[in-house]
């Protein structure tokens, strides 16, 4: 008999896979830190000296389940112990007469078995989640044209006080200013075939518990990590999901961004398995910090933008896509990092940065940024390049907000 799933799965799946990565460096922290939370209750009934069955009855669960998941585990452990680490160098102690004691060797995983072991992680806490229903696929779409939805550094997580930064801002006021910003671009958008959710990085203010960049600079910060995860994920859902309702196909792209190298790869782990079931949903797996779209005649690259200048991003384009770029007429590379718009040129490369929906921090209100904040839609013709592109701007999604609320408000 198949085991029932809990519709909650989903919201601890979530907000629980940080955690795991975290337990994954440092797994001292736990006898089993590569186990879900099913897996380590089996795993501490079977130390006890009980068989399977017992195990199985004590969880209320099937034998079969107990079975399935210790070889899950032990799979787990296998890609991780097997030739994974790499030797970074020893620490040996010694005592008064100069004899060893203990001795410690660093170790470091190796990138291909660390995917390999989140990708089976992120597999395990989410093979229990009820899918998503399916949203009606529309009957009438484009295929002569492609939708392009770019999200510019959404930096989920961040906290700005008013006082200091000229507006409150928190973790659930921006996605949800984020989401109706969202429900507006696209609801102003051509039905094309195919769009390309393209999140270009630092969709989230962290990356880590301490709140700090990787340079050490202190990050204002709302909530706890694994709850501005959580949220993340559920508003990249959304935003999927009201992709689906006017496009038939939606690609989905995390860009790997300065303040969430990990969180933006594990962001892209946990929707591929909430939209595994979902074929009109592709989910791109690449961990490069850079990704390519090829549409008809147009090429797009899509990077954060924060390791390579305009150049340097014309020279990977025509050499790693030589034959993309041979064949395609209208070249491009979306970009995010700077918060604000710019547009060069270079050569018959067009390379665009895009804004931020998100207001000031308080060090951003110090060094004295004004961007301007809002959401863009882009439309590609497969043979003429761009075509059309919706702007929506923080001043109407604010005074559409407004009246909704006061809608609301008559209502009760």
């Amino acid at each position: 008999m198949k085991r029932a799933r809990n519709p909650r799965t989903l919201r601890v799946a979530q907000s629980f896979l940080w955690y795991r990565l975290f337990q994954h460096r440092y797994s001292y922290m736990n006898t089993y830190p590569l186990a879900t939370n099913l897996e380590r209750e089996v795993l501490t009934l079977l130390e006890t000296g009980i068989n399977q069955s017992a195990a199985a009855k004590k969880l209320g669960i099937s034998r079969q389940i107990v079975s399935q998941r210790l070889i899950r585990y032990q799979r787990r452990v296998s890609i991780h112990d097997n030739q994974s680490s790499l030797i970074r160098g020893t620490s040996t102690l010694y005592d008064s007469d100069g004899n060893e004691k203990l001795k410690w060797v660093k170790t470091k995983l190796k990138d291909e078995a660390h995917e390999a072991v989140l990708r089976e992680l992120a597999t395990a806490l989410a093979e229990d989640v009820k899918p998503i229903a399916e949203v009606k696929q529309p009957r009438r779409c484009n295929r002569d044209v492609m939708a392009v939805y770019p999200i510019g550094d959404l930096h989920l997580g961040m906290y700005a006080w008013a006082a200091e930064a000229g507006e409150a801002w928190n973790t659930r006021k921006a996605a949800s200013v984020m989401l109706d910003a969202a429900k507006e671009v696209v609801s102003r958008t051509a039905p094309a075939d195919t769009c390309v959710i393209a999140n270009l990085g630092d969709f989230f203010h962290t990356d880590n518990m301490k709140n700090r960049t990787r340079s050490g600079n202190v990050l204002d910060v709302d909530g706890k990590q694994k709850e501005i995860l959580k949220v993340g994920v559920g508003l990249l859902v959304s935003i999927v999901r009201l992709a689906l309702k006017k496009h038939k196909t939606v690609r989905l792209v995390n860009e790997v961004g300065n303040h969430d190298e990990l969180t933006s790869y594990a962001l892209s782990l946990m929707l591929e398995q909430t939209f595994k079931q979902n074929k009109r949903v592709v989910v791109d797996l690449s961990p490069k910090p850079y990704h390519k779209v090829r549409f008809g005649l147009n090429l797009i690259g899509i990077h954060h933008g924060h390791l390579m200048t305009p150049e340097a991003l014309y020279r990977l384009m025509a050499e790693e896509w030589s034959e993309d770029w041979s064949e395609c007429m209208f070249r491009f590379w979306y970009t995010g990092h700077i918060h604000h718009t710019t547009k060069k040129e270079v050569g018959s490369l067009e390379v665009e940065s895009f804004r931020t929906i998100v207001p000031k921090d308080a060090y951003h209100d110090g060094k004295g940024y004004r961007s301007k904040r809002d959401l863009t839609s882009i439309l590609l013709h497969k043979e003429y390049g761009e075509t059309q592109r919706h702007v929506v701007n923080i001043r109407f999604v604010d005074k559409m907000r407004a009246l909704n609320a006061k809608s609301k408000g008559a209502k009760r």
